[in-house]
C-alpha cells in the first residue's frame, strides 16, 4: 500500500470517528496523527460531515403527520383503523413477513382514501364455516365487504358455506374470497351463493361469471360499482356571475315573443293575449332578467316587476 492510500484511509478512520462522536458515541478525532499540510482540508471536510450528519428532519407522529392525513391514514381527530394497523406493523421485522392480503388491503384504502375504512379485527370473526378465515371487514356507505382467506373455488364447487357465511353475520352485503397470496380472489353478494331457478333448465347451481382476479382488482371493482361517482356541481354563485348576460337574454326573450306571435288563434281571448303582448318589449323581460342576475330584485320586488309588465302590455 503506497503513503498515499495509507493518509487516505487515515482520514476515513478520523472522519468515522467524528460522525461517532457527533452521535455520542466516542471521543472527538486527534487531528495530530495527519500531515499540517493536510489537517486543514480534513478540518474543512469535519465541518461538512456536521452540518450534514443526522441532518433529516425529525417525523412527527402519525396522528399529526400531513402525509398520514393526505392519505387517509389519520385525519384531524385521530388516527383511524387503517391508521392504527400501519402503526402496529410499521417496523421492519413485521412488514418483512406482512401477510400479502393485509398489503393488498391496505393498498386500496390508500386508493380510496376516507371512503373506505378497513377492520382488520372484525367482529365475528370466529364465527366462520369450515375452510374459511375472517381477516378484514371493508365498509363503504352502507356496504360491508367481508374478506376471507379461504379456497376461491369452493362458492361454485360448495357454495353452502358461504351462504352460511351470510346467515352468521346479517350486516355483511358481500364476501370477498381471496387466496393466501392475494392474487386470486371473487367478490360474492347472497344471490352468488343460492341456487336459482330458470323457467326451462330448472333449478341451477350458483354461478358467477367472473373470473378470480388479484384482490385490488376484484375488490376494487366492487367498490367502485357501489360507491356513487361525485360531480362537480356548478354553485348558484358561479352562474349569477357569469358576466353580462344582457344581450343573450334580450335576444331569447324577443324570439320567444315573435315565436308565439307566430301563432293564429281563432279564439277571442287567445287574440286578445297576441295582441297584448305584441306591445310587449323585449328588452323589459331582458332588464328584469337582469337585475335578477345582479341580485338587484328581491322576492317581492320580482312579483311586482312582472305585474307591471302585464299590466302595461294589457293596456
Amino acid at each position: 500500500m503506497t503513503s498515499d492510500d495509507e493518509l487516505n484511509n487515515t482520514i476515513d478512520d478520523v472522519i468515522e470517528q467524528y460522525i461517532l462522536f457527533l452521535r455520542g458515541r466516542g471521543p472527538e478525532p486527534d487531528l495530530s496523527a495527519l500531515p499540517p499540510d493536510r489537517r486543514a482540508a480534513v478540518t474543512e471536510q469535519l465541518k461538512i460531515v456536521s452540518s450534514l450528519a443526522d441532518s433529516d428532519p425529525e417525523l412527527p407522529p402519525i396522528e399529526d403527520d400531513p402525509v398520514a392525513i393526505r392519505l387517509g391514514v389519520t385525519d384531524h381527530g385521530g388516527v383511524t383503523p387503517v391508521g392504527r394497523r400501519l402503526a402496529a406493523t410499521s417496523d421492519e421485522d413485521h412488514s418483512a413477513t406482512e401477510h400479502p392480503v393485509d398489503t393488498a388491503l391496505r393498498e386500496l384504502a390508500f386508493r380510496f382514501r376516507h371512503v373506505v375504512d378497513i377492520d382488520f379485527t372484525p367482529a365475528g370473526a370466529s364465527q366462520v364455516p369450515t375452510g374459511m378465515r375472517f381477516v378484514a371487514l371493508c365498509t363503504a356507505l352502507g356496504d360491508a365487504v367481508a374478506v376471507c382467506v379461504a379456497d376461491v373455488d369452493m362458492w361454485s364447487q360448495q357454495p353452502e358455506p358461504v351462504a352460511a357465511f351470510f346467515r352468521h353475520h346479517p350486516n355483511v352485503s358481500a364476501v370477498g374470497l381471496v387466496s393466501e397470496d392475494a392474487e386470486r380472489a371473487v367478490v360474492l353478494a347472497a344471490a352468488d351463493a343460492a341456487h336459482s331457478i330458470d323457467p326451462v333448465r330448472g333449478w341451477l347451481a350458483p354461478h358467477n361469471p367472473m373470473a378470480p382476479e388479484p384482490l385490488g382488482i376484484a375488490l376494487g371493482r366492487h367498490l367502485d360499482r357501489w360507491l356513487p361517482a361525485w360531480d362537480r356541481i356548478t354553485s348558484l354563485d358561479e352562474l349569477l356571475n357569469v358576466g353580462d348576460m344582457g344581450r343573450t337574454t334580450l335576444e331569447i326573450s324577443s324570439e320567444q315573443i315573435a315565436r308565439t306571435l307566430r301563432a293564429k288563434p281563432r279564439l277571442a281571448y287567445k287574440k286578445m293575449a297576441l295582441h297584448a303582448l305584441n306591445t310587449l318589449d323585449g328588452s323589459a323581460v331582458a332588464a328584469v332578467v337582469d337585475d335578477v342576475q345582479a341580485r338587484r330584485l328581491a322576492d317581492g320586488d320580482l312579483i311586482d316587476r312582472v305585474t307591471e309588465l302585464a299590466k302595461a302590455a294589457a293596456t
